[in-house]
């Protein structure tokens, strides 16, 4: 059978993200080793032609397209498969991820799609190949919700996958590698807590690890395609396991070629001894979420961590010689102009490189999303789900305006990263201008260099664009004066 599997962006032909889509690279390399030709296309990266795709559809002649999307890019999902729907509707459209998942009924309605492949989908996709390949029944299918003669079924949900080892490795091939900016690798799935405001949906609370000779085989093989290029390991925690990473970290020491990498990774529990480690193994980056520098957020989102434990966490890293990227959440149903104030100045306390201030965003299949809904916070209809983009406060918090939230997270930036980008412009600017130069020229790319060669420079200039991107210029000038003005007021209200 033939299938085109389709990765879908916020919004089409803008390019938001830089990394490999690594659900869809999975279920492609799954079908494909059952006898199955593939191709992908991602959004993310490719421009959207509607006689490009019909142009594609009529050549290569697909039995069945996989969408997949996130919630923000529902809307640009919806597009295309109404478009596909309306001039093709013998094929069979499927749509997947977590948005889809949360709302399996209702995407099959507001699509038009034949299918929702809830959860994990490999194995979903695997049967669900087989079964219209035979023409069998759709029922005895786990983990699908179907239409069937107008009357949409839900089956029960899909075993996980246990033995992650047994998963090919993504179909890397049929992507356009140059077009991303890492190589991305997946070692575990799951996260063992529950804070509020994440959806377990797919990857669900019960960790499964993958081996670590399995890791170092996919990191030979992905560093044979993209040489030289940063790793990161997309991990919900990468070092939950520590016996398991030390092995990782033993295997990359022995090998005759080097990688630098970055993770995600929480600051508690965290085995602090396992960074030094870390640093020898080509470590550059650790992405900490820490979410909020005020007490009562941090029990109101379950984040079973302290201040005490950011802090050391992200001292420890510093001293051994690691990146240390903190993201934030601004805007949670309890917050007040004075918990977000503490968080910010809590974040200025702490030697961060990289920050991100996202405003918070309440999705589907959440804690956070039933408490909002429950306390009549947010319009579950008509919602334009493009919204979910971590830029956009999206729902009623009690305390603060919309725009309150966007200002704040502005300010935030400037507060916090100021120092540095005065050090990289008056003290080390010649030598990063000179690096940046060399990067340009090697890669051919500026993209994803400026952002190594002027790392606070670039945090702050792409943040305040997305916070600001759309906007008119009057409004652009009453928003840069006003994050001025908080910042101004935080440095003198210590």
């Amino acid at each position: 059978m033939n299938i085109l599997l389709l990765n879908m962006p916020v919004v089409l032909n803008k390019v938001q993200n830089l990394e490999p889509p690594l659900g869809v690279a999975y279920i492609a390399s799954v079908l494909r080793n059952n006898g199955h030709n593939l191709k992908i296309i991602d959004y993310e990266v490719e421009r959207f032609s509607e006689n490009a795709l019909m142009e594609l559809v009529r050549d290569f002649s697909p039995s069945l397209i996989g969408v997949s999307c996130r919630t923000a890019s529902y809307n640009s999902a919806k597009k295309i498969i109404k478009f596909i729907k309306e001039r093709m509707p013998d094929i069979f459209v499927a749509i997947g991820g977590h948005h889809a998942t949360a709302f399996s009924e209702n995407s099959i309605l507001d699509t038009g799609c034949d299918a929702v492949v809830r959860g994990e989908g490999e194995n979903t996709m695997r049967e669900l190949v087989s079964s219209l390949s035979y023409k069998s029944d759709l029922s005895a299918i786990n983990g699908l919700s179907y239409k069937e003669g107008g009357v949409i079924k839900h089956n029960p949900e899909k075993n996980l996958i246990e033995n992650l080892d047994e998963l090919p490795f993504p179909a890397w091939d049929l992507l356009p590698l140059k077009k991303y900016i890492v190589n991305s690798i997946i070692t575990s799935r799951g996260c063992p807590f529950s804070c509020v405001y994440c959806d377990k949906a797919i990857s669900t609370r019960e960790v499964r690890f993958r081996s670590a000779g399995s890791v170092y085989k996919e990191i030979v093989a992905l560093n044979k395609l993209s040489p030289g290029r940063l790793f990161y390991f997309v991990d919900d925690f990468f070092f939950l396991n520590g016996g398991r990473v030390k092995e990782i970290f033993k295997l990359i020491g022995e090998s005759d070629f080097k990688i630098n990498w970055r993770c995600q990774s929480r600051v508690s529990p965290l085995d602090l001894e396992l960074l030094p480690e870390a640093k020898k193994a080509g470590c550059e980056q650790i992405i900490f979420g820490i979410e909020t520098g005020d007490p009562t957020e941090l029990i109101f989102i379950n984040k079973k961590s302290t201040l005490e434990d950011v802090e050391k966490a992200v001292f420890v890293t510093k001293k051994a010689g690691i990146s240390v990227r903190a993201n934030f959440m601004l805007g949670f149903p309890i917050s007040t102009h004075e918990t977000v104030r503490n968080t910010i100045r809590f974040a200025a306390k702490l030697p961060i490189d990289i920050c991100r201030f996202f405003i918070v965003v309440p999705f589907p299949n959440t804690v956070l999303w039933d408490y909002v809904v429950k306390h009549d916070l947010i319009e579950a209809k008509d919602i334009d789900w493009a919204s979910f983009d971590l830029y956009t406060t999206n729902y009623k918090v009690p305390a603060l305006s919309r725009y309150d939230l966007q200002c704040y997270s502005g300010a935030a930036y400037i507060h916090v990263l100021k120092k540095s980008i005065l050090r990289e412009i008056f003290i080390s600017g010649f030598m990063n201008f000179v690096t940046l130069l060399r990067l340009i020229i090697r890669t051919k790319r500026i993209r994803g260099n400026l952002s190594k060669s002027f790392p606070s420079i670039f945090n702050l200039i792409i943040e305040l664009y997305f916070l600001t991107k759309n906007k008119s210029f009057l409004y652009k000038i009453g928003f840069l004066s006003r994050i001025i003005s908080i910042d101004i007021n935080l440095s003198f209200n210590q």
